[in-house]
């Protein structure tokens, strides 16, 4: 999960607490490639790869962070000896 409301920058496993503004749903390997930053968001959307229960407009917003969960993504697979599996 990752929550931006509020200024706040928050990353992790599980369900997060509150009510979610959006919610996606996309296959495994189509998340890990959004996590690695290598799959666009609007195209996911429009080609359906990417399903927004709620804003997709918070979706659009939140692409721009991206970036930054790409880089904590790499890092917790190189911690859990996944390196390979990092996406160049």
């Amino acid at each position: 999960m990752v929550d931006c409301r509020n200024g706040a920058f928050e990353i992790g496993t599980g369900i997060p607490s509150g009510t979610p503004d959006l919610t996606m749903s996309l296959s495994a390997d189509d998340a890990h490639r959004s996590w690695s930053n290598k799959l666009n968001p609007v195209m996911a959307i429009t080609r359906k790869k990417i399903r927004v229960k709620g804003s997709a407009v918070g979706l659009l917003k939140l692409a721009p962070k991206l970036k930054k969960v790409a880089v904590i993504y790499e890092k917790t697979l190189t911690d859990l000896g996944m390196a390979d599996k990092i996406m160049k």
